[in-house]
């Protein structure tokens, strides 16, 4: 490929006469030499990917949020109760039936003013709604309270109670004299026989009541079961299990003078059985936390020692003291768990640790992936190991079930081995990612602190948590979703961002309340749009769904109305609305075309990149008839002729170039303030030209082309367009460069397919993918693939993007600037901020466009919803170029 340097010699601009033919040759061996694929054939515009990846199912974590204050929390006197609870319990309920009869269903009984408060929490996948209240048993609550059992009254009144759950389904209300179990089922009938027979209890024990609730018409059915003498004193942690297969159940309890058993058969028939009591002589003194496993060992930590023993002989320890051997609060174990392996999770302020079966003990902190220290709860989700599926498709060492961290900032969750490190460099989810999730803020949260937490089965067989915080409850639960299920839930959220055919930001008027949704106008909305305008021409081309073609050409006019709105053939606004709304900022201008409409002026180079992105597309896969075809065929040729016959300046409606739109070469390679888009802009104009020659035809395109590639230097400015000094950074230059990196490879066939395969456009593609793949971002990785990239480029790490995007467009507000996982460069960003090395999964931090940010540690306000279209192009293109599957 031709180069030729220029340079500034007294304001003139002449060839830099040493260019020789065999420079230019060494160049294009530095180009071949650099290009991952220049043996390949380039396939341009027909490209499709001989690797893809099925789309599979995954794990999309879910959550619903009540915080106060708020009529729609799931209590009355939301505020009072939850502020006062000091016990929380998932107990997991059977369908009528039996097991495996139905979804997994499960009630959250909290312990709180006195009053044991019951919620039963519909986990259908297609809602995971918490249903209305209901309370049972308390006293000040004598307008909703239900009959109770008079032991189970005195046990709420007492604050030395805590709340657990038998291996049977019921709950099991713990207080320092005696154990109260209740049942919870559901039933298909509002009679009392009907609730008897569900529950399996004799008529001598009553159900309490039977009220339906809002879980697709069922009813609730919970009774009083069974009080237990058990004096234990004063308990303070308690944690229960079955007994093997011998259909026992089994509780182990905290006190102040240790360890106590309690065990008594499960079975309904035996309910009358006495249970056996015992102290455990192995452990003294105050006991902190405990957790229990089936086979019968357990695991409980004092002010010194944390403690792993069986049924009988001894125990194995650990001390938990400072590095000077005395007691520090943090190194006391706080909490415990066991999970489906064994293993035992401790949690503590510093660190959280995991004791494997074999007596190994692995500390894990920020360096091996720990989100967040000063974690105080720890609960782990027991799956069945037949319904245990990997969120990447079954990997054995990520077999430990589900396990969930709770500190003053969120809740952390890891399903991998305890000996996974997040720096190591032995798989994608580890190295990269590792095998850590963090729930934090307004997009997962109800506040941050949790002060109580619990886990259960959830739908599809995977985990749901429920936490009390100091501002709410939250609702976390996982399901299975495919990348195609995701895409139709982001297309149901397009219509409430339309706006005169535009796809718009919508401002919300409280936190997240995305029914408040209000649209705008904004800088740049025929960059948004060109977005949704191409996702949707792929969707039409891949699918032929006529609602997809449909939704592309709404969009498509109302970026043809910004070109005709402003009455300057090839001159688009930034945006346009009615002449009598409030507009906002900026400079608008009234339509002398188009009465009762006004546009916005000094135009950007982001508003022509959007155009010339959209307009080949929508003439390519959607536009089918000669008047349809005709349409953005104008457009093209009006753009480029208007830049072209101006010099390479976009002329506002002042006479005067617009601020952003400058492309020439007095500009670009004479002005040191414009060194930034120095690359950047040669880049776009030399697309822009090829595309203009490409559909249509005319040789003064491909001249202007040859001009500025050759005479003045753009073959060679656009090797590094990139800019790689920190400070100076802009991750819009990123969307603004891979726009048009997708339109040049796609339009350079016949005369210039070497030049895309071999010279300058593939040096500086694969530079630019180089430098910013390490912030794995899906969209530039399928731009990059189509163009026939190959250089460090790993199509999982474009599919996990997209499986971590979230399913909420809202920019809720995030700040990972206290996450011990991690490290902060030396440098400052453009905004004269840190930021990460590492990038953060999607849903962990700002995602909502592709101009944002990646490795910034904080952002968001909770209050704008964004488009979806910033995650619906990179999954249509990816369906269109078959790097995914369905």
């Amino acid at each position: 490929a031709p180069v030729q340097r220029v340079r500034d010699d007294s304001q003139a601009l002449r060839p830099l006469p040493v260019v020789t033919a065999a420079m230019r040759r060494a160049v294009v061996l530095i180009a071949l030499a650099l290009s991952a694929c220049a043996a390949k054939e380039f396939r341009g515009i027909h490209f499709q990917s001989e690797e893809s990846i099925k789309d599979e199912p995954y794990l999309q974590y879910l959550s619903n949020k009540y915080a106060f204050p708020t009529s729609k929390l799931p209590f009355d006197a939301a505020d009072e109760v939850l502020q006062s609870a000091r016990s929380l319990k998932l107990v997991q309920m059977q369908p009528y039936g039996g097991a495996g009869t139905g979804p997994y269903d499960a009630a959250a009984f909290i312990l709180a003013s006195n009053a044991l408060y019951v919620q039963p929490l519909d986990v259908d996948a297609k809602r995971g709604s918490v249903s209305k209240e209901v309370y049972f048993g308390g006293s000040g609550l004598s307008s909703t309270a239900v009959r109770v059992d008079q032991d189970l009254e005195l046990a709420l009144e007492g604050d030395n109670t805590l709340l657990a759950a038998s291996s049977s389904g019921s709950l099991l209300v713990v207080s320092g004299s005696f154990i109260t179990e209740v049942a919870i089922a559901v039933t298909p009938s509002l009679e009392q026989s009907a609730a008897h027979a569900a529950l399996g209890f004799s008529p001598r024990h009553p159900v309490a009541t039977v009220r339906r609730g809002s879980m697709q018409g069922r009813d609730i059915a919970l009774a009083v079961v069974r009080t237990i003498p058990a004096p234990l004193g004063t308990i303070t942690c308690a944690a229960s299990a079955s007994k093997g297969g011998s259909g026992t159940d089994r509780l182990v309890v905290g006190t102040q003078d240790g360890v106590f058993h309690v065990e008594w058969p499960s079975s309904p028939k035996l309910m009358d059985a006495a249970p056996e009591v015992s102290r455990d002589s192995r452990i003294n003194g105050t006991v902190f936390a405990i957790a229990a496993d089936d086979d019968g060992t357990f695991a409980a930590s004092t002010e010194e020692k944390l403690f792993k023993c069986g049924e009988s002989g001894s125990c194995i320890w650990e001390w938990s003291v400072n590095s000077n051997g005395d007691p520090d609060e943090s190194q006391r174990v706080r909490a415990l768990a066991f999970d489906r392996t064994n293993t035992v999770w401790a949690v503590s302020d510093a660190a959280v640790h995991a004791w494997v079966p074999d007596g190994a003990l692995h500390r894990m902190d920020g360096y091996k992936g720990l989100p967040a220290l000063n974690n105080t709860l720890v609960s782990a989700v027991r799956i069945p190991s037949g319904e245990l599926r990997s969120a990447v498709g079954g990997d054995k060492d990520r077999d430990h079930g589900y396990v969930f961290f709770a500190s003053p900032t969120g809740i952390s969750i890891t399903q991998g081995a305890p000996e996974s490190d997040v720096n190591s460099d032995d798989g994608l989810e580890k190295s990269h990612y590792g095998p850590w999730r963090y729930m934090s803020g307004p997009r997962w949260m109800a506040g941050s602190d949790v002060s109580l937490m619990d886990t259960c089965i959830g739908p599809d067989g995977l985990p749901m948590v429920l936490a009390v915080t100091e501002s709410g409850l939250t609702h976390l639960w996982g399901e299975w979703w495919t990348l195609e299920r995701k895409a139709r839930h982001m297309q149901s959220i397009v219509p409430r961002h339309y706006r005169d055919g535009l796809t718009a930001d919508c401002s919300l008027n409280a936190l997240g309340n995305v029914t408040s949704c209000s649209t705008h106008p904004t800088d740049n909305d025929g960059l948004w749009t060109s977005l949704f305008v191409v996702s949707q021409s792929m969707r039409y081309a891949v699918t032929r769904d006529p609602e997809a073609k449909k939704a592309a050409w709404k969009s498509f006019e109302a970026m043809e109305f910004l070109s005709n709105v402003t009455g300057i053939s090839g001159f688009m606004a930034r945006s346009f609305d009615r002449a009598d709304r409030a507009h906002g900022g900026g400079r608008w201008f009234n339509s002398t075309v188009y009465p009762g409409w006004a546009f916005k002026g000094d135009t950007s180079s982001d508003e022509v990149t959007g155009h010339f992105f959209a307009h080949p597309m929508v003439l390519d896969l959607v536009a089918e008839t000669a008047e349809e075809r005709a349409r953005p065929l104008r457009l093209i040729r009006d753009i480029a002729s208007y830049i072209l016959e101006n010099k390479f300046y976009l002329i506002g409606v002042d006479g005067r170039p617009t601020t952003w739109g400058r492309w020439a070469p007095e500009v670009l390679n004479n002005d040191p303030k414009w060194f930034d888009e120095r690359g950047l802009n040669a880049l776009q104009i030399l697309t822009w030209m090829l595309i203009a020659h490409k559909y249509t035809g005319e040789q003064r395109f491909l001249d202007a082309f040859n001009d500025l590639a050759v005479t003045h230097g753009y073959d060679y400015n656009i090797i590094n367009q990139k800019i790689t000094l920190p400070g100076d950074d802009n991750f819009s230059d990123d969307e603004l460069a891979f726009l048009p990196y997708y339109g040049l490879f796609r339009v350079s066939t016949g005369e210039h397919a070497s030049w895309a395969a071999e010279g300058s456009a593939r040096v500086s593609v694969d530079r630019a993918w180089d430098i910013i793949h390490t912030s794995r971002p899906s969209l530039w990785d399928f731009v990059y693939g189509s163009a026939g990239g190959e250089k460090k480029r790993d199509l999982r790490e474009a599919v996990w993007d997209l499986r971590r995007w979230p399913v909420s467009c809202v920019d809720w507000p995030f700040d990972n600037s206290q996450r011990a996982d991690i490290i902060t460069s030396k440098y400052k960003n453009r905004g004269g901020n840190s930021f990460s090395l590492r990038v953060l999964p999607p849903d962990e931090r700002d995602s909502g466009r592709w101009n944002s940010d990646p490795f910034t540690l904080s952002g968001g306000s909770g209050t704008t919803e964004l488009d979806p279209g910033a995650f619906l192009l990179p999954y249509w293109m990816a369906r269109y170029h078959k790097f995914v599957v369905a």
